[in-house]
């Protein structure tokens, strides 16, 4: 007997049959695209240079696809700056967190994990004459998890510690710690992963961890992997669920997935009034527009591109195009070969509507100014928790400050907040993800930007503890929710709170203490 499909998976599956043009048809035409849209990135005048590798052209970008807490990019421009979600990424460019956390999504849906006070370099983001990838970490200091998509291609990642270079394999997952100056661990939770030397050249099997010196002075050794969890190994494995539970199958290994798992979590495809199939966010009304609000980020040669602090903002701002329908407003169209890669012009073209502000690139920036620009058109109010065990849904927050993965049917929950523009909500367990904690701003560590394992205890005492809190989120009462909204900064060269907060995608539970979290 054939099982009645549920709504996750009919979501999933119209999600599949939206995109699937879209994107498994850009690989052929993407080629001549990026010579002409993307080609500038070999130049770009305000990164790092590159060392050239023969037949190997970095053209590539990938995605900050989370960012919790202090996080710094360094552009080369000589000053780290604030990095935000939907960051583009490009060879050369250094990622730095402080006491926050961070993920960085590449095109197939793989992506690596950057917990507190960890520094890592994108040596090589490149891509070869026959289409395939090359890419290429170096872990500076601190740990990283690396979770890698079943694929049958050519395409090659790697992780450099020291003079060791981790090889990150088909559907392998792992975790690397470079905290100690004399000794780095890899640690394998899935896969056969080869890890190679000056002199060496050993396979880290499953549930296998091998300790190594970065400098090479001593052998490596191998031995089983301790029973005990890291202290972000939760985090980490709520992500890797995160990703695969809503990635649509039939885009894995098709090399321009990134993104889609947030667009089947915030958002849906449906008919919208005259204009056919569009995708919409959860949490807007006809009068949310969606270039509002967020940032110009500068790339030499390629000029600026627009990065949007929406948790969803990457595919609808670098692919189609978005369309606006009287009566129902902006709803976003993919469209086959549309890869916009850095240039931002063909979106903004693109828009199909009414004559709604639109933000205007500013000039390039001198040398040593700052490289990102804020735009403030149109402040964004935030969703997010309260102090009495409920969340506080905005209607025209579009998923701004939603959690990433916390609740089991976001379009459910999100509805009543549609029709009346705020809607406070009781949280009970069947509304979330099973093993999810909720966090508040008064329930994040203020160490780690984790959220507490009490999440929901009402504690108006501490709330504005934590480095995401502000006066009007961790009010007690409605009054100060109704009055939260983001704004961009005026400057982005030091860490705003009033961003950076509703930008983050908190981790979904606390850091675990009980053994097994990746079995």
């Amino acid at each position: 007997m054939k099982s009645k499909p549920t709504h996750s998976m009919r979501r999933t599956s119209a999600l599949r049959l939206s995109l699937v043009a879209s994107f498994l048809i850009v690989p052929a035409t993407l080629p001549a695209q990026e010579q002409a849209t993307d080609t500038a990135a070999e130049t770009i005048a305000t990164q790092p240079a590159v060392p050239a590798i023969p037949g190997v052209s970095q053209v590539r970008i990938v995605r900050l696809s989370q960012v919790n807490g202090p996080v710094e990019l360094d552009r080369g421009n000589g000053k780290p700056e604030t990095a935000f979600v939907n960051l583009p990424i490009i060879a050369g460019e250094r990622l730095q967190t402080g006491e926050g956390l961070a993920e960085v999504e590449f095109e197939d849906n793989s992506s690596i994990r950057l917990t507190p006070h960890t520094s890592v370099e994108f040596t090589v983001l490149g891509r070869t004459a026959t289409g395939s990838t090359t890419s290429t970490v170096k872990l500076i200091s601190g740990s990283l998890y690396a979770s890698m998509v079943k694929s049958k291609g050519t395409d090659v990642y790697s992780v450099l510690v020291g003079n060791e270079t981790i090889g990150l394999t088909s559907a392998s997952h792992l975790r690397i710690d470079a905290t100690s100056t004399t000794a780095s661990t890899v640690t394998v939770f899935k896969g056969n992963v080869p890890v190679t030397g000056s002199d060496t050249s050993i396979t880290v099997n499953k549930n296998k961890t091998l300790t190594f010196n970065p400098s090479a002075e001593s052998q490596p050794t191998l031995a089983r992997a301790n029973e005990e969890s890291a202290p972000y190994d939760l985090w980490d494995k709520n992500s890797v669920d995160y990703h695969s539970a809503r990635v649509a199958s039939s885009l894995v290994g098709s090399g321009y997935s990134y993104g889609v798992s947030d667009l089947n979590y915030y958002g849906s495809f449906s008919n919208v009034g005259g204009c056919g199939s569009l995708w919409r966010p959860y949490l807007v009304s006809s009068a949310w527009d969606p270039y509002g609000s967020g940032i110009w980020s500068y790339y030499g040669g390629a000029g600026y591109s627009w990065v949007s602090p929406y948790p969803w903002g990457w595919t609808p701002f670098h692919s189609g195009s978005w369309q606006y329908c009287n009566g129902s407003g902006w709803g976003w169209r993919p469209q086959a070969g549309s890869w916009n890669g850095l240039a931002n012009g063909p979106a903004l073209r693109n828009i199909n509507g009414p004559h709604f502000p639109r933000p205007i690139a500013p000039h390039p920036p001198a040398p040593g100014q700052p490289t990102l620009v804020p735009v403030n058109l149109k402040s964004i109010p935030v969703s997010h928790p309260a102090t009495d065990g409920t969340f506080a849904f905005r209607g025209e927050s579009a998923g701004l400050g939603v959690p990433r993965g916390v609740f089991n049917n976001l379009g459910k929950l999100s509805h009543n907040a549609e029709q009346h523009g705020f809607a406070p909500t009781p949280i009970g367990e069947s509304q979330l993800r099973p093993g999810v904690a909720l966090a508040r701003s008064s329930e994040i560590n203020p160490r780690t930007g984790v959220a507490n394992p009490q999440s929901f205890r009402a504690d108006a005492n501490n709330s504005n503890r934590g480095n995401i809190s502000n006066s009007s989120r961790s009010s007690s009462s409605y009054e100060g929710a109704r009055n939260s909204s983001f704004s961009a900064p005026s400057h982005v060269s030091a860490p705003s709170p009033s961003f950076s907060a509703p930008a983050m995608s908190a981790p979904s539970s606390a850091p675990a203490a009980s053994s097994g979290a990746h079995k």
